[in-house]
């Protein structure tokens, strides 16, 4: 194969198709390009004289990213593992594999198009470190259905660009494409190979108006709630002269979206739109490469560290979307409460810990989902003789429930808890009373257990059910795994609820209670 003409031919096919065709029909009027594709505009580009390489490389510096820039915000833990963007690659396609696109989409696919990829895949092309910031690029494809002259079904693929900034160390991720669905194919293969859930961010109006002034509004949309009604009104220098107009809309209306004036840097000015229940950041202007990088890389990580404090202020403003948790049949506090434990056991198996602190306790889970999905019991250590305490301090039965706010012994009928706090009874007869929210556990039940392994393969992650397991004490959530157990370490209730699941464990386990236990006979210690 002869060498190209241009050294830097290559870089075209990271341009949109619009771009290369207005260059070829700019340099070449008398020609026209509607019909070619992106190989094809690129082979003309090489053999056209008049196109030279610094024609190559102001394409690729303006139009990159293509017309529309919108960035979305996302949230990670911190600290994480750097990605492996070879990993990543592969679980892109892998994905792209594993998805059945439609009948129209499988044609689409094998017609003789940019490449032969079908449009539901993201394609990797390059990366770049940016003080401490990795930029992977990418490439996908959008396929349009028409209608041609002879009124016959027809369709044509279109290609599009992005790229996405992933900050490991600060725990943020940002994703600039033109297709929302693109979002939800790298933040679930992100997730796979990080096992993090990426968090989408919503922005409150007290974090807007800190970022972006509303003095510079252009354009600005309120939504009645009570009404259902949106109205939204623009204009140049809105602020001016509709200020009165626009502060009584703002204290009983809700702002869904608004669109400002901003200087991108010293005499380049751009419409920048802001949808807030999106966490999405827009640029209306056509901007060179360079200059988009250095806008953003000044206000969007300052934007997300803002985010992570009022996250902390107010967790109930952010929520994740997993389909499966979805259709329990919980409030969106108990969906909260089951996406807080996936986060926890993902972190434990992402960093190797066999424990690890949750920011609710488990009384708070447990009435979160209205004592569904988890069955509880109850312990504490005794004062006296380190004997585990976990009887009913009446009857000394072991069978407790609970009962709204009160704790019930089934046995005799009492109530032994104050709301606060729980009297429970050692074997040694002593009688206790330890904070109810320390003393109740929480292990998962065959449903749980069930929807964990939908969960994870929702996330790209392997649950068993007869391999894995958890249980959480007071905040302190436990991950157990099959062949990784530490029987000694085991509470009665535990050992005798993943029986069900692992399947007898043999050899000696402490029951917590002084008791060990050998098969099913209890021996004398």
């Amino acid at each position: 194969m002869p060498d190209n003409r241009l050294s830097n031919l290559d870089k075209l096919y990271h341009v949109p198709v619009f771009a290369l065709r207005e260059l070829l029909e700019r340099k070449i009027p008398e020609r026209k390009f509607g019909q070619f594709h992106q190989t094809e505009l690129v082979v003309e580009a090489d053999h056209t004289p008049v196109i030279t390489e610094a024609d190559v490389e102001g394409l690729y510096e303006n139009y990159r990213y293509g017309r529309r820039l919108s960035f979305y915000l996302y949230l990670l833990p911190e600290g994480l593992s750097e990605l492996n963007t070879e990993r990543f690659r592969a679980a892109l396609d892998e994905l792209a594999i594993s998805s059945h696109p439609d009948l129209a989409e499988e044609i689409a696919a094998s017609e003789d198009y940019e490449t032969e990829i079908s449009p539901g895949q993201v394609v990797v092309l390059d990366e770049e470190k940016l003080n401490g910031i990795h930029e992977i690029r990418f490439r996908y494809y959008v396929l349009h259905r028409f209608l041609d002259p002879e009124e016959q079904p027809s369709q044509v693929i279109q290609t599009r660009y992005g790229f996405l900034w992933l900050d490991v160390n600060e725990g943020y991720l940002i994703i600039l494409s033109r297709d929302e669905r693109i979002n939800h194919l790298l933040t679930r293969t992100l997730g796979k190979c990080l096992q993090v859930l990426p968090l989408p961010v919503r922005l409150p109006k007290d974090l807007i108006d800190k970022h972006f002034p509303i003095e510079r509004i252009k354009r600005v949309s309120h939504y009645d709630p009570a009404t259902g009604v949106r109205r939204s009104i623009s204009g140049r220098d809105l602020w001016q002269k509709a200020e009165q107009e626009i502060r009584a809309r703002e204290q009983r209306d809700v702002r869904p979206s608004s669109l400002y004036d901003e200087e991108v840097t010293k005499g380049v000015t751009s419409g920048l739109g802001v949808t807030a229940s999106k966490g999405k950041i827009y640029l209306t202007k056509t901007l060179p490469t360079s200059l988009v990088r250095a806008w953003a890389q000044q206000r969007l990580p300052e934007l997300v560290h803002d985010v992570k404090a009022v996250r902390a202020d107010r967790p109930q403003a952010f929520s994740r979307s997993i389909e499966t948790i979805n259709r329990m049949l919980l409030t969106p506090t108990g969906k909260s409460a089951i996406i807080a434990v996936v986060e926890g056991l993902l972190q434990a198996d992402r960093e190797g810990l066999t424990s690890l602190d949750l920011s609710q306790q488990g009384l708070e889970i447990y009435r979160a989902v209205e004592g569904k999905y988890f069955e509880f019991y109850l312990r504490a250590l005794c004062g006296e003789c380190d004997e585990t305490a976990e009887l009913c301090p009446h009857c000394e039965s072991p069978s407790l429930k609970l009962d709204g706010q009160r704790v019930v012994c089934n046995g005799c009928g009492a109530t032994i808890s104050d709301g606060a706090s729980v009297a429970l009874r050692c074997m040694n007869s002593h009688t206790i009373s330890a904070p109810l929210a320390k003393a109740l556990s929480l292990v998962p039940n065959h449903f749980l257990q069930q929807r964990m392994e939908r969960i994870f393969a929702e996330l790209g992650q392997v649950w068993a059910e007869k391999a894995d397991y958890f249980y959480i004490e007071g905040n302190t959530l436990h991950r157990l795994k099959r062949g990784q157990v530490d029987q000694n370490q085991l509470p009665s209730f535990v050992w005798q609820n993943i029986n069900q699941f692992f399947g007898p464990i043999t050899g000696p386990v402490h029951t917590g209670s002084g008791d060990i236990i050998v098969g099913n006979r209890k021996a004398q210690e």
